[in-house]
């Protein structure tokens, strides 16, 4: 398999359940953090989801991630499992050589001192639920003035 398809499920499965297990590799989950302003206080930024990682090593769940990699690689769920199988083996071998692992579209798992695995989600990664389209917002071109923070 490769690691593209695991990235588009993955993405897709998270939008909606904000939680993949990928079997032997570990838990990618979604948290909403909410709308803030900037530090020159000129922009509103929109809420927004961040995803982290936590390693979990168990063979063990992922039905929904072997679910949707079956049907989009045209197989059974024993090859799908199989398959995701590799495609682990593959990563966590990379990123033991090279101490990072790009996952397209998506983000970037890195080797973290004694042995732990960190991501680094990419910046223009959108997890947003389908339709809400927040974008920053500008207060001096909305004809506002910088804003005074309270205490």
């Amino acid at each position: 398999m490769q690691i593209d398809i695991l990235s588009d499920c993955i993405k897709k499965i998270i939008v909606d359940y904000e939680k993949v297990e990928v079997p032997g590799l570990g838990i990618f989950s979604a948290e909403l953090l909410p709308a803030n302003i900037s530090d020159n206080r000129l922009t509103v930024n929109p809420p927004r989801r961040m995803v982290g990682f936590r390693r979990i090593s168990s063979p063990l769940a992922g039905e929904m991630l072997l679910q949707m990699l079956a049907d989009t690689v045209c197989r059974t769920l024993r090859q799908a499992e199989k398959e995701l199988q590799d495609c682990v083996k593959s990563i966590l071998g990379e990123l033991g050589y090279n101490g990072s692992v790009l996952i397209p579209e998506f983000g970037r798992l890195v080797m973290l001192p004694q042995g732990a695995i960190g991501f680094e989600q990419e910046a223009d990664l959108d997890i947003m639920l389908e339709g809400s389209a927040w974008q920053p917002l500008d207060i001096a071109a909305a004809g506002g003035r910088k804003l005074k923070m309270t205490s």
